[in-house]
């Protein structure tokens, strides 16, 4: 099974977190291939196989908007390239595995969809106010799945190609906001209950630096000790770097 980490190079991030996001994976994973697809890192060795495809500005800049409608183009371009195998580890370039995993991850979920569409002043139960465009994520979770575990942890996920590619054409998806509730709640996968270990302040980072995973924001990726608490758990380089 191959590892697919999606990255973004953005003004505001930097490559450590995609660059440590590679190494925990290594270190406390098991795959076969590792795949980059987005930008490529500077770093990057050609022990990895990189797929350059990232969407330029079409002007969709509400919110997370982009972000998502990037990710659904990038997952139509794995589930065409037949280097990939057909279930893979999909990965996000923030997101660190703190933890060794025997096997590959479960699918871990935080309460149902309907707990999250029913929370009037909050859109990640934890804290935060909803935008407008987790606002349409979440009621278009809750048409297709009132009942349904909410998948939406931020952590790898595995996704068998042929499986992902009906999920998006079954509900028609122009974005992959919430592909983890879509798939997940379509294929009935039973999940494991977890909070989610997102790190949104400083606060929670420090909580979290014990937790089997954990990931970043772009404004917590600049956070000096944060940094140094991933430099200083994963040393060795791979042979995914130069």
């Amino acid at each position: 099974m191959d590892c697919v980490i999606l990255y973004k190079a953005l003004p505001t991030a930097h490559e450590g977190e995609i660059l440590y996001t590679i190494r925990s994976v290594t270190k406390n994973l098991k795959f076969d291939n590792l795949i980059v697809i987005g930008d490529k890192p500077s770093f990057l060795s050609d022990k990895a196989i990189h797929i350059d495809l990232t969407l330029k500005d079409d002007h969709v800049k509400r919110d997370c908007l982009f972000k998502h409608i990037d990710m659904l183009a990038k997952a139509k371009a794995i589930i065409a390239d037949e280097r990939i195998s057909k279930d893979f580890i999909w990965c996000n370039d923030d997101m660190y595995i703190l933890k060794p995993f025997e096997e590959v991850f479960p699918y871990y979920y935080n309460k149902k969809v309907r707990d999250w569409h029913d929370a009037q002043n909050n859109w990640e139960i934890a804290g935060g106010k909803k935008s407008k465009t987790w606002n349409y994520y979440i009621e278009e979770a809750y048409k297709n799945f009132p009942d349904g575990n909410w998948f939406e942890v931020h952590c790898p996920i595995v996704f068998n190609k042929r499986k992902l590619s009906t999920v998006i054409n079954k509900y028609k998806l122009k974005h992959l906001g919430t592909i983890r509730t879509h798939y997940a709640n379509h294929c009935k996968i039973e999940g494991v209950p977890t909070i989610d270990y997102k790190a949104y302040t400083v606060q929670k980072f420090k909580e979290y630096k014990s937790a089997p995973f954990m990931s970043t924001t772009n404004v917590m990726g600049r956070f000096q000790p944060l940094k140094m608490f991933l430099r200083e758990k994963f040393k060795e380089k791979t042979i995914y770097e130069k």
